[in-house]
Order: structure tokens, then C-alpha cells, then sequence
């Protein structure tokens, strides 16, 4: 495994903050009601 540089690091945790953040209001709209009919 090599190692990860700095810009790598800020690319990777982005990528997951995002993602959380993303399904996350997934969630919370799932959960709502109103975003159901969207998803499915």
C-alpha cells in the first residue's frame, strides 16, 4: 500500500464527507415522506 500525499488524503475525506452528507439527506427526506416516491 503506498503511502497517500497530502492532497490525496483531502480528496479521500472529502469524497466521504460528501458522501455522508449526501445520505444523510437522503435520509432525513426518506424519513420526511416527501422524498419517498423520489427514491423508489
Amino acid at each position: 500500500m503506498k503511502e497517500l500525499t497530502l492532497n490525496e488524503m483531502e480528496y479521500i475525506s472529502g469524497g466521504f464527507n460528501l458522501f455522508g452528507a449526501a445520505s444523510g439527506f437522503a435520509s432525513f427526506v426518506a424519513n420526511s415522506g416527501v422524498g419517498s416516491p423520489l427514491l423508489f
